[in-house]
């Protein structure tokens, strides 16, 4: 199919401008709060961080205000009102809150693991400490004084940075109140004589479902847009340096017979780790033999009849603090997901350093590692490569155009024995205004296998548009990925195809008067065609959705999805229905429900056919108290040939995760994970003591248990009853030191 033919069959990105076009008439946006720069006055005198809102600097720089919802409507007034105070010093910005509920009985909190608070009520802000909307620092508080921060860039958010700040919090008669202290040694900002920051509040009531904020976002516009400038005096930079010593101890043993286990076999490991900020804005980080053990499991997902590889998140400190940096503009679709750099595909490395940085407009970061997986040897059959290593090579430069706006550079590179992958590209992002931005992205690689004398070369480019009002929002992309293009630093799905995908969804707003229970009714339609370069044959989906937004934190949807798939000299026509559904139905309740059935491809490499699919999940979220959490997930799958009707698989995972937070440095933890698929249970205990981040103590324990039973000197899998077959230890304990 020639490049123009493929472009008129996608005459549905069209009407969606023309849509668009029409709608620009009717739509108006919101008119934005103009406020003055604050300019709070330094303190000498250091506040107890207590909850308790009482020392003479939080009347230095104070704001009484009520903040406009974005979520799940906007425009909307938050009934409970909220007083601001700021003050800093040498060494800390200070943040302190009232936050007034004339139904206090009604909060809801918890003393729970940091980062978990998102379904309770919370008070928070994001600080552009560089003051160049390319960044932000996400601070969050729940009225027990429990934390949770993110990293927000101009690619989107990232949960996994943890920095040492100091918060607490209190309920009171009449609301609750927070205060925060922000080391400026946690944070890159602008120092000097004159420093201007942005800062945006936000606050959620938990039981309305309703996030707001302060200034007001209006619809479309990003929250590194949203901002108030805040200026401080003389913030200077004290030249600093992090020491992070950790050990770690692991055992693992099988059990051989029904009475002898194996000698386990115990791994150690002393790492460490050095960060120097170099200023007030660039830093360089270096580890040796870091820690990359992961405390907490991945969450688990169905790896049953999946025809793309299964995307996990990184959760190994040294490469999530700077992840955002890294985020490609245009990315973050069903093919290339969340970046082009997903650093868990650096599985074993031995030593890495970093160094990011801002200098005015201009950002950068470059990552060096070694990862010496290629070179061990996973079967009795040995490894070509058996103790090579691969040196991973990253590198990022972004240019602020002011806003959000900016353009950058990326490279990406892997060397292995004699066989490489180097991947350089750009990418560009611009927001015309607070309803219209758009992206791209051109990626170029060239490849080599350690053995193999060919050389092989390809391109990735993509592009998206997004706009956003209070009634519509609209998301286009367009995507080409060549047969030879190759990126070992990114996920992706695969390559070989061009795709145009479309998104168009209007809003409806109940008047909350008559109707107090639904917030938002958002019916949309999206739908792509994708056409493969290789087999020259296309694929269609279309899903039409009805979506809505209730109070506390409800949310109901109905699906109706259409796939023409060409798979295996095959082409096949796909439907399901599914319905949806999440709410917070009291304080002490969650749930989360999914249903769905339909005609779904069956991926057996020599058999493939369109076969029956029933799903179906359901979530509980237990929390009787602020320090205890039960949660229980239900999974079944079952899938059926369509003219026998016989059973090709019947999936069903039980999921049990039970916490006890005695403080905000301590909890235990259970996990009960069973699969009938492959009858298999698994236990995971874990103690954790977390003073600080980088300041923890960790004692985990694991078993595997197995169905099989033992007969003539040999394991008979999958009958008998359940036995414990593997079992493990592990231990961590780390501290960080601030010089």
């Amino acid at each position: 199919m020639s490049r123009e033919k493929f472009m008129q069959r996608n005459h549905v990105g069209y009407v969606s401008i023309i849509i668009f076009l029409i709608n620009e008439y009717f739509l108006i946006a919101a008119p934005l709060q103009a406020i003055d720069t604050l300019l709070p006055s330094e303190t000498k005198v250091l506040p107890k961080i207590d909850g308790v809102i009482e020392e003479p600097l939080w009347q230095s720089c104070r704001i009484d205000t009520f903040f406009i919802t974005y979520n799940p409507a906007f425009g909307d007034t938050l009934a409970q009102h909220t007083v601001i105070h700021l003050s800093y010093d040498a060494e800390h910005l200070y943040f302190a809150f009232e936050c007034f509920d004339d139904e206090p009985d009604k909060i809801k909190t918890s003393i729970s693991q940091r980062d978990r608070i998102f379904s309770d009520d919370w008070i928070g802000f994001s600080l552009d400490a560089l003051g160049n909307r390319q960044s932000s620092y996400d601070f969050f508080v729940n009225p027990n004084g429990i934390q949770a921060d993110i990293l927000n860039t101009t690619s989107g958010e990232d949960v996994a940075p943890d920095w040492v700040w100091e918060s607490a919090g209190r309920l009171i008669e009449n609301g609750y109140q927070v205060e925060i202290s922000i080391p400026l040694r946690s944070i890159r900002f602008a120092g000097g004589e004159e420093s201007v920051m942005g800062l945006l509040f936000w606050r959620k009531v938990s039981r309305f479902g309703k996030s707001g904020a302060f200034p007001m976002i209006a619809p479309g516009q990003s929250s590194l847009a949203a901002r108030v400038p805040v200026l401080y005096n003389n913030l200077r930079h004290k030249r600093q340096i992090e020491l992070l010593p950790s050990f770690t101890s692991s055992s693992q043993a099988a059990q051989m017979t029904p009475h002898i286990w194996e000698k386990a076999d115990i791994e150690k490991n002393l790492g460490f780790s050095a960060k120097l900020a170099v200023s007030s804005s660039t830093t360089l980080d270096a580890t040796y033999h870091p820690d990359f053990s992961q405390v907490e499991s991945d969450a688990y997902q169905v790896e049953v009849n999946q025809r793309y590889p299964i995307f996990y998140d990184e959760k190994r400190p040294f490469f999530m603090e700077a992840g955002g940096l890294f985020n490609v503009a245009a990315t973050g679709g069903d093919n290339m997901m969340v970046t082009a750099v997903h650093t868990r595909k650096i599985v074993d490395p031995n030593i890495g350093g970093r160094i990011t940085g801002s200098v005015g407009r201009s950002s950068f970061g470059v990552l060096a590692s070694d990862d010496a997986s290629p070179g061990q040897s996973l079967s009795d059959e040995g490894n070509a490569l058996q103790e090579k290593t691969a040196q991973f090579f990253i590198a990022r430069y972004k240019y602020s155009f002011g806003g959000d706006n900016y353009a950058g550079l990326i490279y990406g590179g892997q060397e292995l024995d004699h066989g490489y992958n180097r991947v350089g590209g750009v990418d560009f992002k611009y927001r015309l205004n607070e309803q219209h931005n758009f992206g791209l992205a051109f990626l170029s690689s060239a490849s080599k296998e350690p053995f193999d004398s060919k050389k092989v070369d390809g391109n990735a480019s993509m592009f998206n548009y997004f706009y956003g009002s209070k009634k519509l929002g609209i998301w286009t992309s367009l995507e080409r990925f060549d047969p030879g293009f190759n990126m070992e630093t990114a996920f992706y799905q695969r390559t070989g195809f061009s795709r145009a995908t479309v998104y168009l969804g209007p809003n409806f707003y109940p008047d909350e008067k008559k109707q107090a229970w639904i917030r938002r009714i958002n019916p949309f339609v999206f739908t792509y065609l994708l056409h493969d370069l290789e087999t020259q044959q296309d694929d269609f989906l279309l899903v039409l959705a009805l979506r809505s937004f209730w109070t506390r934190q409800g949310m109901l949807r109905f699906d109706y999805i259409a796939l023409k798939e060409y798979w295996k000299i095959q082409s096949f026509n796909q439907y399901l229905w599914r319905a949806m559904a999440n709410a917070q139905a009291t304080n002490w309740l969650n749930f989360n429900a999914c249903i769905s059935q339909g005609k779904t491809i069956y991926y057996d490499e020599e058999n493939p056919y369109l076969g029956d699919d029933l799903s179906y999940s359901l979530g509980l979220t237990l929390q009787p108290n602020t320090k205890f959490t039960q949660s229980f997930d239900l999974y079944h799958e079952t899938f059926c040939e369509p003219v026998s009707g016989r059973k090709e698989y019947e999936i069903n995972i039980i999921n049990s995760r039970t916490t006890y937070q005695f403080n905000k440095y301590f909890f235990l933890r259970a996990i009960f994970r069973y699969q009938d698929y492959d009858k298999k249970l698994l236990t995971d205990f874990l103690a954790s003591f977390t003073f600080i981040p980088g300041t923890v103590l960790y004692i985990g324990y694991g078993s595997l248990y197995e169905q099989k039973y033992w007969q003539e000197n040999e394991w008979i899998d999958n009958s008998g009853r359940h036995i414990e077959s593997i079992r493990s230890f592990f231990f961590k304990a780390s501290y960080l030191w601030r010089i």
